[in-house]
């Protein structure tokens, strides 16, 4: 009984064995199959890798588009307009017609025949240019309150100037006068220079006619623009401190006549009798 037992055991033992290693060979048999089928994909990836890099690159230019096409057409275009622009004659500019400019005696003319307006006095000033005849017969009135010379005109003998102690010409006159009193115009006439020396300060020159000058010297707050008409009798400024050359003499107005650019003794044009 044992021994049927033990063979029956045996056997089984066997067929488990059997089993197994058929279970184990279909297992490998699985596998060898399974490797078989991926096997040929192999070689085609290679391959297809292969061919990839086998093939001609790509060409990167691309193709134009049909903006690309409109915008080489319109630059043509452009081209084609700007070189018809070219050969055409170039038309002649339209030159607007110049007006004249008026000669130096043509202003001069149309200053002469404008009066200035009053100045800040309210002193009227109304003596156009085309009155301005001063001639040798003509009557200048005093320009300060009083008459009392300091300095005599002198160009035929010397005279003696008390600041600078010496005797030389002179082509003015000088007119004591008080510092600050008012100066009045002794003439009509037409400001041409408005300016400062030394020796006279500030001073203002006018236009009498008939090439006389009349130049007012030691001047201050001058009340008259340079090219404006001034009236006989109209203010003009006002006596300043005396300069260095006429300390001595004090305060005065500076008065000087020319005629054709000669200095003339302007006590022969106003009602002076000497003391």
């Amino acid at each position: 009984m044992y021994s049927r037992k033990r063979i029956i055991k045996d056997r089984s033992i066997i067929i488990m064995s059997i089993i197994s290693v058929m279970a184990i060979s279909g297992l490998v048999a699985g596998i060898m199959i399974s490797g078989k089928n991926k096997s040929p994909d192999t070689p085609q990836i290679v391959e297809a890798e292969s061919s990839s890099e086998k093939k001609p690159e790509k060409d990167t230019t691309e193709s134009p588009t049909s903006n690309d096409k409109d915008a080489a057409a319109k630059v043509n275009k452009e081209t084609t307009t700007e070189a018809e622009e070219t050969t055409q004659p170039p038309t002649e500019p339209q030159t607007e017609p110049v007006e004249a400019v008026p000669s130096e005696e043509v202003t001069k003319a149309h200053i002469s025949e404008e009066t200035s307006t009053s100045s800040e006095n309210g002193a009227s000033v109304n003596a156009p240019a085309s009155s301005l005849s001063f001639t040798n017969n003509s009557i200048l009135v005093w320009p300060v309150e009083t008459n009392d010379i300091v300095i005599e005109f002198s160009m035929d003998t010397t005279t003696y100037f008390a600041t600078l102690d010496m005797y030389k010409t002179s082509d003015a006159v000088c007119i004591r006068s008080s510092l600050n009193s008012p100066v009045y115009a002794a003439a009509d006439g037409i400001v041409t220079a408005n300016s400062y020396n030394e020796e006279t300060g500030r001073f203002i020159s006018m236009d009498l006619g008939n090439q006389y000058e009349l130049t007012y010297g030691q001047l201050k707050d001058i009340q008259v623009d340079e090219g404006s008409a001034v009236a006989k009798g109209d203010l003009i400024g006002y006596i300043s401190e005396p300069t260095k050359y006429y300390t001595v003499e004090g305060a005065n107005l500076y008065l000087k006549l020319t005629c054709n650019g000669t200095a003339v003794d302007p006590l022969d044009y106003l009602n002076y009798e000497e003391p």
